[in-house]
């Protein structure tokens, strides 16, 4: 599971397109702050240049979000809806 992602800036500043963004092997945390009631989601994901991941990733980027509930779907669908939400126009894969 993973989405394309037709145009996007990496950290360094350089534009990417049509990039490949899975969580690929890495874990999500989740955990409610009991002050502002939220739950918390943080978790890592990476970028490749094609969806068969041969050569190594573009870049590795972690993800940090909040929400006020916590919905009844997978929390990997979950974190790509964020994911989709950060860049406009991606596409499930």
């Amino acid at each position: 599971m993973g989405i394309i992602i037709p145009q996007a800036t990496l950290p360094s500043g350089i534009v990417v397109s049509n990039v490949y963004a899975c969580i690929s092997y890495n874990g999500i945390s989740i955990w409610k702050d009991p002050v502002s009631n939220t739950y918390n989601f943080n978790g890592m994901y990476k970028m490749y240049s094609s969806t068969d991941k041969k050569l190594p990733p573009v870049e590795n980027l972690n993800l940090h979000f909040s929400s006020n509930v916590i919905t009844d779907e997978n929390l990997y669908t979950t974190f790509y809806n964020q994911l989709k939400t950060l860049y406009p126009g991606s596409t499930d894969c």
